[in-house]
């Protein structure tokens, strides 16, 4: 991964909406539908921010009948939970 790709994801993933997501789905994979009423964001917008997560490659998904299930990539979720420790002000290893 090039620097350059590094800092777009780090911006990205920095997205307050984003950050409120992404703190959601550390915890357990979500539908769409489930995250619109648990995170009170709208869904197109959601779908937005949903969608540019897993073009960075930090999401997943996969269809569950009607529903899009999302979980954080399993080669992502110790960077995403340095990420969330840091923004938490919690002790977190950058090494």
């Amino acid at each position: 991964m090039t620097t350059e790709v590094r800092i777009k994801t780090i911006k990205a993933v920095l997205e307050p909406k984003r950050i409120k997501i992404l703190t959601y789905l550390y915890k357990s994979e979500s539908c769409v539908c489930e995250m619109v009423r648990e995170l009170k964001i709208r869904h197109n917008l959601l779908s937005h921010h949903l969608s540019t997560l897993t073009e960075l490659g930090v999401l997943e998904n996969r269809k569950k009948g009607r529903h899009s299930i999302y979980r954080i990539k399993d080669g992502k979720r110790k960077c995403i939970s340095t990420i969330l420790d840091l923004l938490n002000n919690k002790s977190a290893d950058c090494n």
